[in-house]
């Protein structure tokens, strides 16, 4: 865990941080989406139909949180409007980003009709 003053954070202090900062930086009106290795998963599709589902509905902004290296604290996974698994597997957040970015990317597609998707 991170040092702080000298000495180690617990690393229940270090996610309760993590997640103050996560609530510092949104907005009231936004779904919350946590990424994490216990969520519900889905397949493209539907996650596809998740997100047109959300802006048909006039939601204006989602969120996705993908946490640090322990994970997210317990009290933003409540918050969350959805709990979502990319995988069963457990990947570096970094690379959680850029699934994250891709299956975006492949739900918008899936949205506009576009030839991205083989089904």
């Amino acid at each position: 865990p991170p040092v702080k003053g000298g000495h180690l954070l617990p690393v229940a202090d270090l996610k309760k941080q993590e997640a103050e900062k996560f609530r510092s930086k949104r907005d009231p009106g936004d779904f919350l989406v946590c990424l994490d290795e216990n969520g519900i998963q889905m397949d493209s599709l539907g996650f596809s139909a998740f997100l047109e589902k959300k802006t048909h509905a006039g939601q204006k902004s989602i969120v996705f949180i993908v946490g640090g290296a322990y994970g997210l604290d317990e009290s933003l996974l409540r918050e969350s409007g959805l709990v979502l698994s990319l995988s069963r597997f457990t990947f570096p957040h970094q690379m959680a980003r850029l699934i994250l970015a891709e299956q975006l990317y492949r739900a918008f597609t899936l949205m506009r009709n576009e030839k991205y998707h083989h089904q």
